[in-house]
Formats: structure tokens, sequence, C-alpha cells
């Protein structure tokens, strides 16, 4: 394969969302490509082709410029490890944001064999200060290629179970239990009693309402955050090509929620919620709104095939049809 290095998928638009069609907008051009501006990430891409020129795989690999990890979620905080690696020692390869990342190989060149002619040109291209591959929210699938391909012992932690809601809509409702047909129209009955009501917003009308309360649900999870982190997140999804932000609002007399969902293709991608506090009966009902219900109808309406609903409140999401794919992250030292 010829292998090369590239500062910037710029050029690279026209095929590679094709390489993974299974990342959903979190994987796109466009969101690595606005992703670019951080500057506390150094970016290159290994771009490999076969020997008809056709693109093989573009793998992205990360260099933090700082020394604190970003979140939970990419931090090699592993079960196997005495200690967390530094910034300063790590390569992080396919991705550094969304709660699915990947290697970006065509589907039918993924192989063991692929994986490692493909590992072995990234690591050879790095000092010999980095002494760790680090693989965050990677498919269970993926990460097995990965461990397959690797010479030394991949380390690996599970990261949670990724929810999908796509069988509350198209073809795929005939597979709904009768358990979870139940909950969603005690979902309905309920939010009807209690006087539950719903809208769909832009981002520019919702900011000021919806900001604050997605601030007070990370806050509640111990994540530092901010009004203005949450708008710059969100205007950075709506400024990727191809996406489109809705903001739902649910309500009652006693609560308030708000959901930031992103559009791309047949994509649709829960991003950011808050909830205000109120009466147990009245949250549930908002919140059976806000991750089920709204975005059932918005991908009925829209002919979408693929909703992602995160990874907390599995219970929740199950009990109204969502099914889990297992993420991970996975952590080898690169043999010098």
């Amino acid at each position: 394969m010829r292998h090369e290095v590239r500062s910037s998928l710029a050029d690279e638009s026209d095929y590679f969302d094709e390489l993974d069609k299974d990342l959903g907008p979190a994987g796109a051009w466009g969101r690595l490509l606005a992703l670019e501006g951080d500057r506390r990430w150094r970016i290159e891409y290994h771009t490999f082709s076969s020997n008809t020129d056709r693109p093989l795989a573009v793998v992205p690999v990360y260099r933090r410029r700082v020394k604190k990890w970003p979140n939970s979620f990419y931090t090699p905080h592993l079960v196997d490890a005495d200690s967390v690696p530094t910034t300063d020692e790590c390569l992080l390869v396919g991705g550094r944001d969304g709660v699915s990342s990947s290697l970006h190989v065509r589907p039918d060149a993924r192989s063991p064999e692929v994986y490692r002619e493909i590992l072995q040109a990234i690591w050879a291209s790095y000092p010999e200060k980095y002494r760790y591959l680090y693989f965050p929210c990677f498919p269970q699938a993926q990460l097995d290629l990965v461990n397959a391909a690797l010479p030394t012992k991949l380390l690996r932690a599970p990261i949670g179970q990724d929810a999908r809601l796509d069988r509350l809509f198209g073809d795929w409702e005939k597979s709904l239990l009768s358990k979870q047909r139940s909950t969603l129209r005690r979902d309905v009955v309920d939010s009807q009693r209690l006087g539950v009501r719903t809208a769909v917003f832009s981002w520019s009308e919702a900011r000021k309402q919806a900001a604050p309360l997605i601030v007070e649900h990370h806050r509640r999870k111990a994540m530092v955050d901010h009004p203005d982190f949450v708008d710059f997140r969100v205007r950075q999804w709506e400024a990727q090509p191809g996406v489109r932000i809705l903001v739902y609002k649910a309500w009652s007399p006693s609560v308030t929620g708000f959901l930031v969902a992103a559009v791309w293709k047949e994509w649709m991608d829960l991003l950011e919620i808050g909830l205000s506090p109120g009466g147990a009966d009245e949250r549930r009902c908002v919140y059976a709104q806000l991750i089920a219900h709204l975005p059932a109808s918005t991908a009925k309406a829209m002919n979408l095939t693929k909703v992602r609903a995160g990874l907390s409140a599995k219970q929740a999401k199950s009990a109204r049809g969502a099914y889990f794919s297992e993420i991970e992250s996975g952590l080898s030292l690169i043999p010098r």
C-alpha cells in the first residue's frame, strides 16, 4: 500500500464518508474538518491507497498539546494499567470526539493483515517518546480487529453501550416487544393526562433557556460546563456541512426539558439534554418525549434510518425499544 501523511481533510470530501458509514455525523468528513481548528491537538491523517489508487483508509492520528486529558471518554483509564499514560506519550488513533470512532478503513479491506500494515506504518512515523497507541471509543468489532493486528497485548476497557432507536420507526417497528409497546403507549397517555406539550426550535431560538439546563445536567454528573461552552459546541455542529440542528422542547406545569439533535444524511444523533427539577411523573414523561417520541416522529417524517441516542440511561431507553452495541477503548505499547 502507498502511505501518505496529510495535515488536513480539506481535499478528501469526495470519498471520506464512504470509508465508514457506521459512524454517523460524529465521524463525518465535515465534523473532523471542523475539529482541525482546535489548537490543543496536533492532527495528521495517514492515507493508505491500493495499487489502483482507490482510497483504502484515512486514519486520523491526534497528539494532545496540553497535559490534561479532555474528558472521561477520552482518557486512557484502563483496568489492567497501573497508571494513566500522559498525553505526551500517547498517539490517539481514530478519533478524539464523540461516542464512536474508527480507523476509517473501507469495509472490504477490514482484516487483521490490513490493520497490521496500517498500524505499523503509523507508529513508525513518530518519535520514540510516543510509547502508546490509544484507541478511544471504538465499536467492539473494530477493536477486535485492532487487537488481532497488534503484536503486543491490547488493554481494553468498556466505555458504555451505544443506544440506537431504529426500532421506533420504519420496518423495525415490527420487532418491538409487547412490553416496549406498552411503555410507549403509557408515555402518550400519561403525557396527555399531565399536560405535557412539545415543540421544535432552532438553537438560536432555544439557546437562552436550553443552555443552562444542559449545564446543570452535566454538573449533576460532576462534569465541568458553562452555557458559553454549550453554545460553542452546538454552533460548531451547526457549521458542519450537511448538518441540521433541531432543538426539542418538552414541558409540563412543573418540568421543562430540551434536547439538541443533529441530522445528517440518513442519521440523527442526540447530542445534548437538560431537564429542570420537578415532579417525578412529569419528569419521566418529559424525558420520554425528548429521548424517544420526538426523535422517532422526526425520523418518520424525514425518512431517516438511524438514530443514535448516546451511552446513558440504558434502562429508560431499553424500555422504549432501544438496542445497544458495546463501545470500548484500547491501549497498547508501541513495539520499538
